[in-house]
């Protein structure tokens, strides 16, 4: 009865049950060094198991037994290499030098540079290199206990532990040769060497990886039989990635007789294993009639289906441009505006601002409505040039004249503001309707406040809510918050704290960091909620922690008088200046009133609490106005003007930002 299948590792080395040696005790130095200067080490697996490493068979008695690295060496150890006499090379193995214990195994193992072979001896020597920490030889060694363990063994004689330590090998030599590739970004033949091994006691990526290499003639003559062989096993293991190289060769004819069913089946195999870049490939399979009868919406259902997996997992770009190509080159203006978009943000495809703009052209220029819209988008973004600016306007102009929703939100965000054009809230709010009409949430939102503060349009709190509630309900935490805030001060709606809370709760479980603060009053003082001063406060610190000025005062106090908290007058401090450096009046008054105070909590500090009664005063604070006259009096002409140097540095230094 032959040996239980090793299961296949999709990702080696990760998830193996094997523990790997630091980066610089898997490589001889010269290898190391390249490595670290360049290259990142692999991420470490996990260790399910270590004492089930691999051991080599007990030792059979012989002349030569290997010194063991705690022996106290006969004769100084002297450097050898691959060239160095076999009777030097055993007599300084003898000594413990772990170099001539890796290189006489070498030998012995290959019957080379006047060794007999040995399999045995060579077992014995290179263990004993391994255990000094040589490199070259942990990997020899586990290259050996690929072929070693592998001997066949009826059912009752193999154990977990043979499993266990032929996977431990597989994961040595897997780590050995993705770093000797690595190396010089090509396949080597120590690569090889630790590839071939692995791939033979049957793991999934030294056979697609050796498919791919006698494919492409890297680090070996090109064979595309012998690549082919290799893919097979890949595929015989459902192997979802080699099933789709396994199809492109059968759909362009790769090696193989070209055989699109065949090609086909590979890829449904592939699809039906959730693999991304197969939903490509059937996508193309549908555009081209590769295998079954043209069905261009089908090809959009997979490409839609590829796009949505590709958002959770990396996408593969030759499946991506194999996708793109097939439908831009039978002129499909969506398939245009996609590759523009992926080429101008570098998503699943290199970056390429020059073709991106020039397919998002070619299908404005065709007609595609939202190709308008974007290309628009990419001509005014950052510090556009005059020129590119007016041509964004006019291809936004024409979308928002076709209906575009999205465009016609554009139009009335730069009606507002004012860019590229005449500053025109009328027009702003206008366009915002058209938008708003068509359920575009943002327009809503922005309709809303433009009611609500009558810009543009005469001020009407009822209507403003009402656009407030159409996109709070269909999810925009900024609509649920200022409906909560409609709620809170009867504002267009009539008063109820249970309202707001409602809305201000909904908008702060997606983040919303002005609703969080907000939320986190109204349960410190039990408004229209029971009060509750211990989650007050962690909404108060998440608010903090977003930068959100109000909500770090307010986390501030919370640790300076112990609410909801324990008492920590340092954290406190830390936040109420964060608070106050943003310019936030009420923190830097009470930021003041920290350093003016005797109580002990922080050193005083009249210079440092006049500074900031200052900043507080310069806004309107008129209790900081009074605290400025208070603290005056006990200091000197120097003391005051150094408060003054410090208040002009900060102004300065905050309008520059």
């Amino acid at each position: 009865m032959q040996p239980p299948m090793l299961p296949a590792v999709p990702n080696p080395p990760a998830g193996l049950d094997v523990e790997r040696p630091p980066l610089k005790k898997m490589l001889p130095a010269s290898l190391s060094e390249s490595l670290l200067s360049g290259m990142p080490p692999p991420a470490p697996a996990p260790m399910a198991n270590p004492a089930a490493r691999w051991t080599p068979p007990p030792a059979v008695e012989s002349a030569e037994v290997p010194v063991a690295k705690s022996a106290t060496p006969a004769a100084a150890a002297v450097a050898v290499t691959e060239a160095t006499p076999l009777a030097v090379l055993r007599e300084q193995a003898k000594v413990g030098n772990a170099v001539a214990q890796r290189l006489l195994g070498q030998r012995l193992a290959e019957g080379t540079g006047g060794a007999e072979k040995d399999a045995v001896e060579a077992l014995k020597w290179t263990h004993a290199a391994a255990e000094q920490g040589d490199a070259a030889a942990e990997f020899d060694l586990a290259v050996a206990n690929l072929e070693a363990t592998a001997a066949p063994k009826n059912a009752s004689a193999w154990t977990d532990a043979d499993e266990v330590g032929i996977r431990a090998a597989i994961a040595a030599a897997l780590n050995w040769g993705m770093a000797a590739a690595a190396i010089e970004k090509r396949m080597t033949r120590e690569a090889l060497r630790w590839y071939h091994a692995a791939a033979k006691q049957g793991d999934v990526f030294s056979q697609k990886t050796l498919g791919r290499a006698y494919m492409e003639g890297d680090g070996v003559v090109k064979d595309v039989a012998e690549g082919l062989k290799w893919y097979r096993a890949a595929v015989a293991q459902g192997d979802a990635a080699t099933q789709v190289l396994l199809g492109r060769l059968y759909f362009d004819g790769t090696g193989v007789a070209r055989d699109d069913s065949e090609g086909l089946k590979w890829m449904r195999a592939a699809a039906a294993e959730g693999y991304a870049p197969a939903f490509y490939e059937m996508g193309r399979a549908c555009l081209l009639g590769l295998g079954m009868a043209k069905d261009e919406a089908e090809a959009w259902r997979w490409y839609e289906k590829a796009e949505e997996q590709g958002r959770n997992a990396t996408n593969d770009e030759v499946a991506q441009m194999r996708w793109y190509r097939a439908a831009t080159d039978l002129g499909d203006l969506r398939a245009q505006r996609k590759l523009g978009l992926a080429l101008l943000g570098g998503k699943g495809l290199p970056k390429d601002e020059v073709e991106g703009l020039r397919w998002l052209r070619q299908a404005a220029e065709g007609g595609d409505v939202p190709a308008q819209r974007d290309l628009a988008g990419a001509l005014m973004e950052g510090d556009a040039s005059p020129e590119n600016v007016a041509g964004g306007l006019r291809w936004l102009r024409q979308a928002a004249d076709q209906d575009d929703a999205e465009a016609q939100y554009g139009m009335g965000r730069l009606q507002a503001g004012g860019y590229g054009m005449t500053r025109d809230l009328e027009a702003a709010a206008e366009w915002f309707r058209k938008a708003a009409e068509q359920n575009y949430t943002s327009a809503q939102l922005s309709l809303g406040r433009a009611c609500m503060f009558g810009e543009g349009v005469p001020k009407n709190p009822e209507e403003a809510t009402r656009w407030y509630r159409r996109a709070a309900q269909a999810g925009s935490a900024s609509a649920q918050y200022s409906l909560g805030l409609c709620y809170r001060d009867g504002n267009g709606v009539p008063k109820d704290m249970a309202m707001a809370v409602e809305w201000l709760r909904k908008a702060a479980d997606q983040n919303h960091m002005k609703a969080r603060h907000s939320l986190g009053r109204r349960l410190m003082r039990g408004e229209g909620v029971a009060k509750n001063e211990v989650e007050a406060v962690f909404l108060y610190g998440l608010a903090a922690w977003q930068g959100y000025a109000l909500a770090q005062r307010d986390f501030g106090m919370a640790c300076l008088k112990g609410i909801g908290m324990e008492k920590n007058v340092e954290e406190g401090v830390s936040w109420l200046r964060k608070a106050a450096e943003q310019g936030y009046a009420t923190a830097q008054d009470d930021l003041g009133r920290v350093y003016s105070d005797d109580s002990g909590a922080v050193p005083p500090d009249a210079v440092e609490a006049l500074q900031w009664f200052m900043l507080a005063a310069a806004q309107g604070d008129e209790d900081a106005a009074g605290s400025v006259k208070e603290v005056k009096k006990g200091l000197s002409p120097e003391q005051i003007a150094e408060a003054e140097r410090r208040v002009q540095d900060f102004q300065q230094r905050t309008a520059s930002q």
